[in-house]
């Protein structure tokens, strides 16, 4: 009975092979692979893909592609090696990957020729058999990993040259680094090379700074004054709004944690008013202070709440202070259909206080105004021009209930 070790599942072939050779012969252990096996040339277009520029997003995109085609070797035949998965499932095999990411990744592959679309009249991915068979598929097709296979293993060969390259000269800068730090810790080359090596250098500034720590430990001294390879311009990234999808970004930064820090902030912005305009003042002046606007010496509280009146039937408690007024603002302003951003625009322009008392202007003129987010708004745009003041609103408000009582 031959026993089937069920350990080898993943390994590679050789190490398969190696333990069950054929007779006199080690030819099927050293026998080259095929040069269409498709997870070769995926894995050879992995070793390049900084060549092509392409990312693992992509390549995992490809990789998917390649699951649907049943064969382990690809054909070199135009249109010999069509998969015809539909985006939902090619989305549901990377794991649900957006649908709009998916296409950008699909272009990138059909735009650098790794795969070409076979498209039918109405672009849809489908197949038509007969008796079982495929006989003719419209989707993407494979075929140009086989043509270009001789090509891709070339640079994928070049590309791992040129890696080790790097990394056997990333090493002996290390150690060239390190002997100049044991020479001369103040050395300033010994600063740049650990900024250098710390980051992704290519060949050329590594072969400069293997060059300037060699004539540096030759000749025991501080090499003269040249460019600094940290400082080299880096490549300038290319940007799309592509990716930005349904980006929305708001720079105010508000704490919506509780309603008490925003309350302790604007106390201490009339706090500190208050001290500014009493502070040669006596007592008395002082109390006469808290009684009126900051803002506008000659209104008053009970002025304001007396033209503001339907504030007072939302929240019956009663208003005794400039505080008290502004938290009252803060509460009403959601009820209005005013976003919190619009609201903190406005106290920016006008001033917390000011802002409070339109939002209460508003509520009494709410049957008349369609949008106030939107009338807010407009109001602090003209308080940013420095054409804004709570003064007419106010007794425009008054002189509207002087007629009302007349009438």
């Amino acid at each position: 009975m031959k026993h089937a070790s069920q350990s080898e599942f993943g390994r590679p072939r050789t190490a398969a092979l190696s333990q069950h050779p054929a007779k006199g012969s080690h030819a099927s252990a050293t026998a080259p692979t095929d040069p269409y096996d498709k997870w070769a040339l995926l894995q050879a277009l992995t070793d390049a893909a900084t060549l092509y520029e392409l990312n693992h997003r992509t390549l995992g995109v490809l990789k998917a592609l390649l699951t649907f085609w049943p064969d382990r070797t690809l054909t070199p035949d135009v249109n010999s090696c069509i998969v015809f998965p539909s985006n939902r499932v090619l989305a549901s095999r990377l794991n649900g990957m957006p649908d709009s990411t998916l296409r950008r990744h699909l272009a990138k592959l059909v735009s650098l020729g790794v795969v070409s679309r076979h498209a039918s009249a109405n672009h849809k991915r489908f197949a038509r058999r007969i008796t079982g068979a495929v006989q003719q598929a419209y989707g993407f097709d494979l075929s140009p990993l086989a043509r270009h296979s001789d090509h891709l293993v070339q640079q994928a060969a070049q590309a791992r040259t040129a890696h080790h390259q790097l990394m056997i000269l990333r090493d002996h800068v290390a150690v060239l680094r390190q002997s100049r730090l044991e020479q001369n810790p103040a050395c300033p080359l010994v600063e740049e090379a650990r900024q250098v090596l710390r980051r992704k250098p290519d060949l050329d500034a590594l072969t400069g700074l293997k060059t300037a720590l060699s004539e540096a430990l030759s000749n025991q001294d501080t090499p003269p004054a040249r460019p600094r390879f940290c400082d080299l311009a880096a490549a300038e990234m290319s940007t799309t709004d592509v990716q930005n999808e349904r980006h929305i970004q708001d720079s105010l930064k508000q704490d919506f944690d509780s309603e008490g820090l925003e309350k302790n902030a604007s106390e201490t912005a009339l706090e500190n008013s208050e001290l500014t305009l009493s502070n040669d003042c006596s007592d008395k002046a002082r109390l006469e202070t808290k009684s009126t606007c900051p803002a506008h010496r000659d209104l008053e509280l009970n002025q304001i709440l007396g033209s503001c009146s339907e504030a007072l039937a939302f929240f019956p408690n009663p208003v005794r202070s400039w505080q008290d007024l502004l938290h009252l603002g803060d509460r009403l302003a959601p009820m209005l259909g005013i976003d919190q951003p619009v609201l903190s625009q406005a106290k920016q322009h006008m001033g917390p206080l000011e802002a409070a008392i339109s939002v209460l202007c508003i509520l009494q003129r709410a049957s008349e105004i369609r949008s106030p987010g939107a009338y807010l708004r407009r109001l602090a745009q003209k308080a940013s021009a420095g054409g804004f003041s709570v003064r007419p609103m106010l007794l425009a408000l008054k002189n509207r209930e002087k007629a009302a009582c007349s009438v």
